[in-house]
């Protein structure tokens, strides 16, 4: 049973992920740092056009990725979809973490939009997969937590800046 539990914590941080890249990205694109970081500019805000393209770039990535889901499932299974949109998400962090062209962190949101659809996907279907059925609907119920869980500490870390 420990094993099981411990399945759907992984799922679960699947749901808790996509919840923190969305806090935080929102929250840190306010930032005069971020701002000057990519355009010399203070406030990145003021200049919409990039900054709308920013924020939307990664449900465009899980539109794009939504083609594949699907197919990655069905192959490599739901824990393997997930796993695949791990690796895929972590590709798209390192993109924004080396550079300081204002592109090339648009194209890492993309990339983190695509494996974000793969575990969104994989993730609630695995923990129905895997739940005994007493347990199931705590479980779902518990997954679906996930965004606000992830949410939280991305707030709370940007209160803090």
């Amino acid at each position: 049973m420990i094993t099981i539990y411990f399945a759907i914590f992984i799922a679960f941080l699947n749901a808790a992920i996509n919840g923190y890249d969305n806090s935080i990205f929102i929250n840190m694109a306010t930032l005069n740092s971020f701002g000057i970081a990519f355009t010399g500019q203070p406030d990145f805000q003021s200049n919409s056009d990039k900054y709308a393209l920013t924020i939307s770039m990664i449900q465009i990535g899980e539109i794009a990725g939504c083609l594949f889901v699907g197919y990655i499932s069905d192959t490599f299974g739901r824990r393997g979809a997930m796993m695949t949109g791990s690796i895929i998400i972590i590709i798209g962090v390192v993109l924004e973490l080396v550079t300081h062209n204002l592109n090339i962190f648009i194209f890492g949101r993309f990339v983190i939009g695509f494996g974000v659809s793969q575990v969104t996907t994989a993730a609630p279907t695995y923990t129905l997969e895997v739940s005994h059925p007493h347990f199931r609907a705590w479980a779902t119920g518990i997954y679906n937590t996930g965004w606000g869980v992830g949410s939280i500490p991305a707030s709370i870390i940007l209160l803090c800046e």
